[in-house]
Formats: structure tokens, C-alpha cells, sequence
């Protein structure tokens, strides 16, 4: 069927239809099987530039291009920028353990790794976002498979700022629930967003919470809808409140609809929007606007079965001012999303239409209006995909991603830092 049908395509449906959590504990991290320093493991090798390091001299313009990574699968979901100008990034990797462990990275501006960190147990874990924590170090969303109450729990960790363990939690009930978004709150708090499984007959429900400085949940809502629903993104909104997004099926030939929504910073749910376009719309990544309003990125399902990326403009009370699609006749999606000037933003997808290879990296920029600025493709002769988008502290982009062309194994972490049009290099 044509869901099955893009899950084999882009290989990130499975992401987006997993469950997180509802209840919640607290496990010492020492009962979290650690597998080890990864500078213990030789089949680890971290930071090789496959690019010139350009300019990272104080001040200088910083740009360049690392992977990182072993002989096995190493997926990069996120990156973000740190108060020091190094940045945090995470994902999974089964180069330690034949199975899927949490790999956390944290490099300085130039992508020299100052720590790692390889957490995991008899079974798979898995990282799909990180925010800075107050007074250094960084808090991880994702989920586990090794504990928890369930088939699958919301994975929780904080580490400090050299990467060692302060806490870790696990948020969840009797079946699959999972954590796939994290936003820091101006408090020190964090939102984090998901799927959970209230009642398995029933499907997977959006799940969104706000957990203080130790992990301990604050408040959390679960929207129960007629079929599967999944939140794939949550940020901050400039009033304490959240803005998410992500998908809810439809009963009927709708399919699935692309939907967003705004919470008060108690929790309750100021509006919530659906937008339908094809049999499958998904929103991936929202970003807060100067305005009020807010920028969605997401994905939809063409009338000739292909996928194109989309991204939208919301008035601060959820109504959709412009919805522009951009894609050519492959595979086209839209993953990462940050503010730009003018109510502008930058979006980054992965595209099979463009590039060099199977799949390329794809960065481009909106005007307030929607207008394409400009848009680059990075990779090679294989498939090379980002996940992660965030703002460097001097203004640049940073994308962590995954490449098949690059490295040292089948898949590697793959972390570009670009100035702030999107090059890697001068003359680009």
C-alpha cells in the first residue's frame, strides 16, 4: 500500500508511527547497561574531515563536513548548538553491539570530539532529539526497548557537560510508546513529544509532556484519535506555551492528515489544525515565528504516488496563510526547519528528484511570502540523508544526518557546519 510504499522509500516511516510513553519512573542510570567508553572500541572511527575544516579560528567563518562512525549502521537524528559555540549530537549506532545502542557525540565548533557516549542494554535504544540542559551538558529524547514497563518506553537521559550520565528516565506503559522530540523551555524545563499506547486495540495517540530539571513530569496529554496518531516535532513558543506537530489517520480515503498544535504553558490545548492533501501528509519539524505564527515542514503524498516536501505559514491562531510544495517527479521530504529573516525560514530534506546521488541532502530557503531564496544539495554517489537542523552561535546552519557515501562503514553520522546562505565552501 502506498504507506508501505514510503517507508521503503525513505526508510524513516517506521520514525514517525512508533509509540511514546505515559507513565513515568526513574531508573538509576547504573542499571542502564552501559556498553562502554566507544575510545575502547577500534571499530569506532570519529571526526575524519571529508572536507578542508575552513576558518574555525575565533571569529573566522566556520564551515565544514565530518562523519563519524564504525563498520556498522550509525544514524545521526539531531544536533544542537551549544552556549561554547560546540555542539551536541545524537542518534543510534550498531557498531558497538550488533544491536541498536543511543551514541551521543559532543564536538567543539571545529568537530573535534571532545566526548561520546554509548548507552544501551539487551536490547535496542534508540536517540532522536537533544536541547542543551542549563549550566551545561544536554538532555536526550528517544526510546528503549532493554526496560521500562513496556514493549517500549520513552528513553529520557541527561548527561553534564563532559558527557557523563546525571539521570536517566523512562516514560511508558504495557505496549510500544516513544519519544521523538525535545524542546527547551526558558525555565530549564523540556518538552518532549511522541506516540503512546493507551489502548492497543485502539492504535497509538499523540503524546506531548513537559518534564522539569530532574526528569519528573510536570504535566502531560495524550490526544486519543479515531486511528494512529504521532507527534514528530515540539518547540518552544515565546509565551511559555508549545507548538507540535506530526500526523493523525483519518478514517475513510483520507489517510493520514498533517496536523498541528498549540498549547498554553499549562497544557491545555489553545487550537489544533488539520490539513489534508493527499493520502499521506505529515508534519516533520515547526518552528515559532516573530509574528505569533509559526512555520511547519512535513511531507505529502503526490496524486502520482511520489513524495514531495511541503512547508507552511500559521497565523498565531492556527490559520494557514500559504502552504507551498516543493519537489520534482522522486521522493522529495522536508526533516529539519529554523526561522529566517523576515518571517523567512530554511528546511532541510532529503531529495531523490536533485543531487549527485540515490538521495541527497537538500537545503533551501523561503522568504516570509514562500518564496524560494535559494536552495544546495550536499552528498554523494549513494544516499546521504540529514535529520537535524539547528542555528550555530555565530548565525550558520548545522545539520547531522546519516551518509551511505562517506565513512567508515555502511552508514556513518554525517554532520556538515555551513555558514548561514547554506555553503560549505567560498565559492559555493
Amino acid at each position: 500500500m502506498r504507506f508501505g510504499r514510503w517507508a521503503h522509500g525513505l526508510g524513516c516511516l517506521g520514525t514517525l508511527l512508533l509509540a511514546a510513553g505515559l507513565g513515568s519512573d526513574g531508573v538509576p542510570a547504573q542499571q542502564l547497561a552501559a556498553i562502554g567508553d566507544p575510545a575502547d572500541q577500534p571499530s569506532v572511527e570519529s571526526g575524519e574531515p571529508v572536507a578542508p575544516v575552513a576558518g574555525c579560528a575565533p571569529g573566522a567563518r566556520c564551515t565544514w563536513e565530518r562523519t563519524y562512525g564504525g563498520r556498522r549502521e550509525d544514524k545521526a537524528y539531531a544536533v544542537a548548538a551549544l552556549a561554547d559555540d560546540g555542539l551536541a549530537v545524537v542518534g543510534h549506532s550498531r557498531s558497538f553491539s550488533g544491536h541498536y545502542d543511543g551514541w551521543f557525540l559532543g564536538l567543539d565548533r571545529s568537530g573535534e570530539e571532545r566526548w561520546q557516549r554509548v548507552l544501551g542494554g539487551r536490547e535496542s535504544e534508540q536517540a532522536y532529539g537533544v536541547v542543551p540542559a542549563p549550566g551545561g551538558g544536554v538532555v536526550i529524547v528517544g526510546q528503549t526497548r532493554s526496560r521500562g514497563h513496556g514493549e517500549s518506553d520513552l528513553w529520557l537521559v541527561r548527561l553534564d557537560a563532559a558527557g557523563e550520565v546525571v539521570w536517566d528516565r523512562t516514560i511508558g506503559g504495557p505496549a510500544n510508546d516513544r519519544g521523538r522530540a525535545i524542546a527547551a523551555l526558558p525555565d530549564g524545563d523540556v518538552a518532549i513529544a511522541g506516540f503512546a499506547t493507551v489502548q492497543p486495540d485502539n492504535g497509538r495517540d499523540l503524546y506531548v509532556a513537559r518534564v522539569d530539571a530532574e526528569g519528573g513530569i510536570v504535566w502531560q496529554d495524550t490526544r486519543p484519535g479515531p486511528a494512529d496518531d504521532g507527534a514528530v516535532d515540539v518547540a518552544a513558543a515565546p509565551d511559555g506555551g508549545l507548538l507540535v506537530t506530526g500526523y493523525r489517520r483519518m478514517p475513510g480515503p483520507r489517510g493520514y492528515d498533517l496536523q498541528v498544535l498549540r498549547y498554553d504553558a499549562e497544557g491545555a490545548v489553545a487550537w489544533e489544525r488539520l490539513v489534508d492533501i493527499g493520502i499521506f501528509d505529515s508534519g516533520t519539524s515547526v518552528v515559532p515565528l516573530a509574528d505569533g505564527g509559526a512555520a511547519v515542514a512535513g511531507v505529502f503524498e503526490t496524486a502520482a504516488g511520489d513524495l514531495d516536501a511541503r512547508v507552511l505559514r500559521l497565523a498565531a491562531d492556527g490559520t494557514v496563510l500559504w502552504d507551498r510544495a516543493f519537489g520534482g517527479p522522486r521522493n522529495d521530504s522536508a526533516w529539519g526547519l529554523v526561522a529566517g529573516e523576515g518571517g523567512g525560514v530554511v528546511v532541510s530534506g532529503a531529495t531523490e528528484s536533485q543531487g549527485a546521488g540515490s538521495t541527497d541532502a537538500w537545503l533551501f530557503a523561503l522568504d516570509g511570502a514562500g518564496t524560494l531564496r535559494w536552495e544546495r544539495h550536499y552528498g554523494g554517489a549513494l544516499w546521504d540523508r540529514p535529520m537535524g537542523l539547528t542555528r550555530a552561535a555565530d548565525g550558520g546552519l548545522l545539520v547531522a544526518g546519516t551518509t551511505t557515501t562517506m565513512g567508515a562503514g555502511y552508514e556513518d553520522f554525517w554532520v556538515l557546519r555551513l555558514d548561514a546562505e547554506g555553503r560549505l565552501r567560498a565559492a559555493e
